[in-house]
């Protein structure tokens, strides 16, 4: 499974995007020459030793960090989790590994409660983790309501694009393609992403082919009867 647009969004939220090297202590951008408290961080969080301190970034660039880290969170969710998991679910594991890594260690309680198949342990658990050296801070603790709310949230899988595709066939003049090139003009395709193109056109040929063979037939019927 990969995180879905919705997941991303709420990582994106709760981690901020800043695109100068900072300090997540303070997030207070670091100077040439100063030292940071904490971890020096960019963009949607992203740590490393490829962080350095001055360093400044676009918001493509962020973009990409951000889903090169979320591939290493995804990886640890799919192979630690062994129970089915719904889009929700698995955005929300992700969210929660992302920020804590805390599903690879051996003595998690959520990933214990939910390889059991006991899902409503598992959404409380969410809330253990919302600590930093025993004292409970807000936006820890607004992170992990926020993920218990999507774990618990019944997922609705989008719909699929419709093609409406209208094909309205022209009379032709004897002998010539003029009806089918006019009713190329009526065809409409509406949300319409790349591959559906190919659905229209086929739509497309299969009319014009249609056009031309009633109206060969229709001709050699005229011709007979003149005969």
């Amino acid at each position: 499974m990969k995180t879905s647009d919705n997941g991303r969004k709420l990582i994106e939220g709760f981690e901020g995007l800043i695109l100068q090297a900072y300090d997540d202590h303070n997030d207070k951008i670091v100077q040439p020459g100063e030292k940071p408290i904490g971890t020096l961080t960019i963009g949607y969080g992203h740590t490393g030793s490829d962080v350095t301190v001055g360093e400044k970034i676009t918001k493509d660039q962020a973009d990409q960090l951000l889903s090169k880290d979320l591939a290493g969170a995804e990886k640890d969710v799919n192979i630690l989790v062994k129970v089915p998991l719904n889009q929700n679910q698995y955005d929300a594991l992700v969210s929660f590994q992302f920020n804590t890594g805390w599903l690879a260690h051996q003595h998690c309680s959520l990933l214990s409660a939910l390889n059991s198949g006991n899902y409503n342990l598992a959404d409380e658990d969410f809330m253990l983790y919302d600590r930093a050296q025993g004292v409970v801070l807000a936006g820890l603790d607004r992170r992990r309501a926020a993920e218990k709310a999507l774990f618990n949230t019944p997922y609705v899988a989008p719909k699929p694009d419709v093609v409406t595709v209208s094909y309205t066939r022209i009379p032709m003049t004897t002998g010539t393609v003029a009806g089918s090139v006019a009713a190329v003009s009526t065809v409409a395709v509406t949300r319409s992403p790349d591959h559906f193109w190919y659905i229209a056109i086929g739509v497309v040929i299969a009319g014009i082919l249609a056009d031309i063979i009633y109206h060969k037939i229709m001709n050699r019927k005229v011709i007979t009867n003149v005969a």
